[in-house]
């Protein structure tokens, strides 16, 4: 009995080089977990606290970020107090949950007026983001 010694395709791949063809898809899977696992989240930089007793929850529906003292970031996009007022009570109504992103620089008076006014007009889940 005689068995071929060299493996070749029948058809349409007689030129193409299959190992080459592997090492091309395995750089091309290496370069895109490369790119997500650098890509940087998008809204306001805050250098958050850390926390090493807390459990992980997922993104709640309302995002306030305090950068400092002064400005109040909702879902990225910058809101005065009066706008603020008006997306708490918008939130209360449709029983959404809040997650506070708050800077280190941000005084914890700050902290505790934002947090008592989303109590005053509502909303019922407050919850903190920091860093694990």
């Amino acid at each position: 009995m005689r068995f071929k010694r060299h493996l070749e395709f029948e058809y349409g791949f007689k030129n193409l080089e299959v190992i080459s063809l592997i090492s091309l898809i395995f750089l091309i899977l290496l370069f895109f977990t490369c790119i997500l696992n650098f890509a940087a989240e998008p809204g306001v930089r805050l250098d958050l606290g850390r926390n090493f007793s807390g459990k992980a929850l997922s993104r709640g529906d309302v995002q306030i970020s305090l950068p400092d003292n002064k400005s109040i970031f909702v879902n990225d996009r910058f809101v005065s107090s009066e706008d603020f007022s008006e997306m708490l009570k918008f939130a209360a109504m449709h029983k959404q949950s809040v997650l506070l992103k708050v800077s280190r620089s941000v005084s914890l008076e700050h902290i505790i007026s934002i947090m008592n006014k989303c109590r005053n007009l509502g909303v019922s889940q407050v919850n903190i983001v920091t860093e694990k």
